[in-house]
């Protein structure tokens, strides 16, 4: 069995296949049919390479305003670290809207509403203290 932060094979699945296939779904109109799912695009911040993936997300307050995104076995991805320090530009596919963000991690202390926000949507169990969150926040809609 695999330990909490080890890659599976459907997890590999899911990020070759599943994931690609989602990403392009948003990226179009029919986007606003998956809700509570948004893509990401970026750019790395050692590499310099554009890499696009799929996320949940949760809206932290009003409709317009930041998304929350909370990296469920931070110990197997790597691209949160991108957001790690100052807010990095990030752009958000998101019920079929194409959204200028910025993203950074937030500091322990920071974490609450954003929590509650993401638990509100996708249950109690969705996110731990521990858990890396993510705010994203519209540059322009």
């Amino acid at each position: 069995m695999a330990g909490p932060y080890e890659t599976t094979p459907s997890f590999a699945v899911t990020n070759r296949f599943a994931n690609p296939v989602t990403g392009a779904i948003l990226r179009t109109r029919a986007g606003w049919a998956f809700g509570r799912l948004v893509a990401l695009e970026y750019v790395g911040r050692r590499s310099g390479a554009t890499h696009r993936l799929v996320a949940q997300a949760a809206l932290e307050a009003d409709p317009d305003g930041p998304l929350v995104v909370v990296v469920g076995k931070p110990g197997a991805k790597t691209w949160w670290r991108n957001f790690r320090g100052e807010a990095q530009p990030v752009t958000v596919w998101f019920r079929g809207r194409r959204i200028a963000a910025t993203a950074t991690v937030l500091a322990p202390d920071e974490r609450g509403p954003a929590i509650d926000a993401y638990q509100q949507v996708f249950g109690a169990k969705a996110a731990t203290s521990d858990e890396p969150v993510i705010r994203i926040v519209p540059t322009q809609r």
